[in-house]
């Protein structure tokens, strides 16, 4: 919350007549749940203080998966911290775990399948309940997990899930 109010004050110098925004070095980096309200680009943070809710932003979230029927919520998985979004497509879940990378994804009763996103290792696992998650392996004790519940049989899950974990990678470190 100080980081957004950091990025909007104005510099230290008053010049009557001239606004001007602060310089770089005046303020503290965004912390990634910036987007989530402003739309604005996410930056990268280490994992341990990324806000699941802001690793994608809400237009884009909304491009892939139509307008939200509730706002984002934060939660906890586990010992996952997790967020919660609902669109008109689906729902989907993005989970930031600290202790538990690739190795810890666990097919119960789906296929797990190793892929990549945007090059980076995943694994996708389908289950019988049309659930789709892309795990996105950051290290080897700590991953993102994207996990999409498609409304309807209109959808492909691991579709959209994929879709979304190419928005979120860029933004892991």
């Amino acid at each position: 919350m100080t980081s957004l109010l950091a990025l909007t004050a104005c510099a230290t110098e008053v010049v009557p007549g001239i606004a001007r925004r602060a310089s770089t070095a005046d303020i503290s980096p965004p912390r990634v749940s910036a987007s989530t309200t402003t739309g604005t680009t996410p930056s990268k943070v280490s994992l341990a203080d990324a806000d699941p809710c802001g690793l994608v932003t809400r237009p884009e979230a909304e491009g892939v998966l139509g307008r939200y029927r509730r706002e984002p919520e934060r939660k906890k998985l586990g010992t996952a911290a997790a967020c919660s979004f609902t669109a008109q497509k689906a729902a989907f879940v993005l989970a930031v775990r600290t202790n538990t990378g690739l190795s810890g994804v666990q097919p119960n009763g789906g296929e797990i399948k190793e892929t990549s996103v945007n090059g980076r290792a995943a694994r996708e696992l389908l289950d019988e309940m049309r659930s789709c998650g892309i795990f996105l392996g950051v290290t080897d004790s700590s991953r993102v997990d994207v996990v999409v519940n498609a409304v309807g049989t209109d959808h492909d899950p691991c579709a959209l899930a994929k879709q979304v974990a190419e928005l979120v990678e860029p933004r892991l470190p």
